[in-house]
């Protein structure tokens, strides 16, 4: 009969280790189905179909991407480049800085 009494109480105890786990798994097969229905509503409808077949990571990871709206090209707003002050050289091919037409001018007229 101690045996009996043993055996009773270690099913007890598991019995009530198995309700806590399966309030718990259930507890988050919900929260994943529910993180899932939010997920493909933030898609297009006929974009749902094809991922929601993906893992709720990818899923997650993807409704991430498609829906961030990209940052604004940041704008350089300090002093304008040499670039700007360029010429073209009289056959057109090639950019040279003002300040370096400047020195073949003196060089080849002697300005």
């Amino acid at each position: 009969m101690e045996s009996k009494g043993e055996y009773d109480k270690i099913m007890t105890e598991m019995n009530t280790k198995y309700e806590v786990a399966k309030k718990k798994a259930d507890a988050f097969d919900e929260y994943q189905v529910t993180k899932r229905e939010s997920l493909l509503e933030k898609l297009e409808e006929e974009d749902r179909a094809i991922y929601s077949e993906l893992s709720l990571n990818k899923l997650e990871a993807h409704v991430e991407k498609v829906t961030t709206k990209p940052s604004p090209a940041s704008v350089d707003n300090s002093k304008p480049h040499q670039q700007a002050d360029t010429h073209l050289l009289k056959n057109g091919l090639r950019l040279i800085p003002k300040a370096t037409r400047e020195q073949i001018r003196h060089k080849t007229l002697g300005i």
